[in-house]
């Protein structure tokens, strides 16, 4: 999921391929700044979702840089940025950063190193406690 092209920072991009190898589709992920995709996971419908770290620049398909991101491609296809003030990085581990359930909600884990990202009511732990902090997000269909 990493390309190191001509650019100086390499891209995340994303291939999907039927059942015989025939290329389905391809494209790239991020912008004008380096891009990793650190986790891949498909659903039962074939919607692939991606979590990676976004750097810096001018955002094609994602909002701006120096931040964790999700993207979905497939049906209800969406990209968004998980931030706040500082940077917060995805979990840099490959297929571990991101899951979908059996409902399809996309659930990805981050290292949260920020201390104003969004947390929903009755949060486990609502605040950052020390450097850095395991920070879970669920996107629901």
């Amino acid at each position: 999921m990493l390309h190191a092209g001509a650019q100086t920072a390499p891209d995340a991009f994303v291939a999907a391929f039927d059942p015989d190898g025939a290329l389905l589709y391809s494209t790239y992920v991020g912008e004008a700044g380096a891009e990793t995709g650190d986790g891949i996971a498909v659903d039962a419908e074939g919607n692939i979702s991606i979590a990676g770290f976004l750097a810096a620049g001018n955002a094609q398909y994602l909002s701006y840089g120096g931040y964790g991101y999700v993207t979905r491609l497939g049906n209800g296809a969406f990209s968004t940025v998980l931030g706040a003030s500082t940077t917060a990085t995805m979990l840099g581990v490959p297929g571990r950063g991101i899951a979908v359930d059996q409902e399809g909600n996309i659930i990805a884990v981050m290292i949260a190193t920020a201390s104003d990202l969004p947390v929903t009511p009755n949060a486990v732990q609502s605040n950052l406690i020390g450097d850095s902090d395991v920070y879970l997000v669920k996107f629901t269909p």
